[in-house]
């Protein structure tokens, strides 16, 4: 009675340890048996074998060419996980069965980053075409070398080279960058970010934008074009959030996202300053 209920305890654990079997999670880069293998067995053939067992099922078994009573027991699990008669005899079935799942086995496709999420509002649009334009983050940056110190129409051309859009250009590197990033997004059509002289007055705003603060910039938000005035010149650039701006300059000779508040500088005329926001 005893000896009925230790053979049904070990099936019970035999059983548990096939369905708990490791499954492979890299290609199997091994060979297989071309021969029989039964206990007592020696040899490469073994050493192939145990080398798939480990692989397959997670046998854990030393790779020694002497197919003993672990290598047998592991033979006789794998049969089982894979609806073979479990006879711990390692023959023509069993040699076609590890062919065939070393040769059907396919490696789980390696997880891909979540795609960023796509601009939905002006705002987002904006910053988005600001970012991708602008150094460090535009890719294309490294591409092209712009002439410092150049004439204007020089370095436009080299920047619609860069940016690869037709904005209508405005009368300052500035201007035309975040013209160009507007119009871009979409927002905007014929948006002139400043006016060819910094005496005359500001272009219209379009339609899709506001004038969200005057004097001041306030509390900014992602997407807001921020113009000013400053002694002899003028500046506009686009906020694009975490206390960054994305502009462009001849001095700097390409667009760039900087951290900085450039309108806080004490040559900026304080009363000119305007935050523009898409709607």
């Amino acid at each position: 009675m005893a000896t009925i209920a230790s053979k049904i305890f070990e099936n019970i654990c035999e059983a548990l340890a096939t369905s708990t079997a490791a499954a492979p999670t890299t290609a199997y880069t091994g060979g297989l048996p071309s021969k029989t293998v039964k206990k007592g067995s020696h040899g490469t053939d073994v050493k192939h074998l145990q080398k798939f067992l480990n692989w397959c099922i997670g046998a854990g078994l030393k790779v020694d060419g002497a197919c003993g009573s672990k290598t047998v027991k592991a033979i006789k699990k794998f049969q089982k996980a894979y609806g073979l008669k479990a006879d711990g005899v390692f023959g023509s079935k069993s040699r076609a069965k590890a062919k065939s799942i070393v040769n059907g086995y396919k490696p789980a496709p390696a997880p891909q980053p979540a795609p960023a999420p796509t601009p939905t509002t002006n705002a987002q649009k904006i910053v988005a075409k600001a970012t991708e334009y602008a150094w460090p983050y535009g890719t294309a940056a490294s591409k092209y070398k712009y002439p410092k110190g150049s004439a204007k129409s020089v370095y436009k051309s080299a920047l619609k080279k860069y940016m690869g859009k037709k904005a209508k250009i405005s009368q300052t590197d500035c201007g035309y960058f975040v013209s160009t990033c507007v119009r871009a997004s979409g927002t905007s059509g014929s948006f002139l970010a400043l006016p060819s002289s910094y005496k005359k007055k500001y272009p219209k705003v379009p339609a899709t934008m506001y004038i969200a603060s005057k004097g001041g910039v306030g509390t900014l938000q992602p997407g807001d074009v921020i113009r000013y005035r400053k002694k002899g010149g003028q500046h506009v650039v686009v906020y694009i959030g975490d206390g960054k701006i994305a502009h462009a300059s001849r001095k700097h000779a390409f667009p760039r996202v900087s951290k900085s508040k450039p309108w806080n500088n004490s040559n900026v005329k304080k009363s000119t300053i305007q935050v523009l926001r898409a709607r």
